[in-house]
C-alpha cells in the first residue's frame, strides 16, 4: 500500500495463468501479475510489470504460506474510452 494518487488505470484483461515461481513475460506485452498465496489462508500481490520484458521469478511464499498460481494480465480499454479494435469480420475483410 501506498499514498501515492494516481487516475483511473486500464482495465485488467485476462491473459494467461501458470502455476510455478518463473514467469515468462514474453515481449512485454503484460501490464499486471497477480499470485495468490497460501488457498484461502493467507491472500495475493498484485505487481505492475508493464514494460518488463523475458523470465522473471516470483517468490514461493507469501507470508508462511506458498504459491498457490499466478495470472497476467494484459491492458485493456482506459475507463471511459471507446475501444476502436474492428471486430473479427472487418479485419477479415481488410485482408481479402
Amino acid at each position: 500500500r501506498s499514498n501515492n494518487l494516481f487516475g483511473p488505470l486500464p482495465e485488467a484483461v485476462f491473459a494467461l495463468n501458470g502455476t510455478g515461481t518463473s514467469v515468462n513475460l514474453g515481449g512485454g506485452d503484460f501490464e499486471y501479475l497477480f499470485a495468490k498465496y497460501g488457498g484461502p489462508n493467507y491472500g495475493s500481490e498484485v505487481w505492475d510489470v508493464s514494460g518488463l520484458t523475458g523470465t522473471i521469478m516470483i517468490p514461493a511464499q507469501g507470508g508462511k504460506y506458498g504459491l498457490s498460481g499466478w495470472t497476467l494480465f494484459t491492458p485493456g480499454s482506459a475507463p471511459g474510452s471507446v475501444n476502436n479494435v474492428p471486430d473479427g469480420g472487418t479485419t477479415l475483410m481488410l485482408l481479402s
